[in-house]
């Protein structure tokens, strides 16, 4: 599947970069942080009248995020965080909104230093919730599903990170009789602060 296709070789890309750090960093991500994104959407929804699939066009995409990090062994860190988005998923053949998506993600990653700065490489994987809603008005319908995905954080000072990350989604959808699969995708840019 190209969900499967497009994480393994994220996910390899992140191994990757997190080889390369041979330094290790002291345990600069711990604890809770708050921060927000921004960056574009883009997937597929299918036609509930049709076997065609219409591709949203690439829309910007706002969020905030709020998680935890805790140590584990060595230089491994696992979180927990949750994000909301906001975005207009519109295509104007397919008659589909997709917006205020809900992402909750369970995270693995690994710190290291790179030019003296705490770098934190991660995938993670969890639920998404999404409200749905069609351009004649219809009451807004609920679509569920997973995501996976992949990124990395940069400690800029003690109390600022930046970083970048994709995250993929497959969620399921009822409209009228028919049960839909919607295929979607975050890429963004980062910044939190650290407590």
């Amino acid at each position: 599947m190209k969900f499967d296709r497009n994480i393994s070789t994220g996910l390899v890309s992140v191994a990757a970069l997190a080889a390369a750090g041979s330094t290790a960093a002291a345990q600069n991500f711990d604890g809770t942080y708050v921060g927000m994104y921004y960056g574009a959407v883009s997937g597929d929804y299918p036609s509930t009248s049709s076997s065609e699939d219409y591709a949203f066009e690439d829309q910007t995409a706002f969020g905030v995020f709020a998680g935890k990090n805790w140590s584990a062994s060595g230089n491994l860190t696992a979180g927990l965080e949750v994000a909301l988005q906001t975005t207009n998923t519109y295509e104007e053949d397919s008659e589909y909104y997709l917006n205020h998506l809900t992402d909750v993600k369970f995270k693995v990653g690994t710190e290291f230093a790179l030019s003296d700065m705490p770098v934190l490489v991660y995938g993670f994987a969890g639920v998404s919730l999404g409200s749905a809603t069609a351009e004649d008005g219809d009451e807004p319908y609920l679509a569920i599903g997973g995501n996976l995905g992949f990124g990395a954080d940069v400690k800029v000072s003690d109390m600022l990170s930046v970083g970048i990350e994709h995250t993929q989604r497959e969620m399921s959808s009822h409209y009228t009789d028919d049960n839909a699969t919607v295929g979607n995708g975050t890429t963004s840019f980062r910044a939190a602060i650290h407590f």
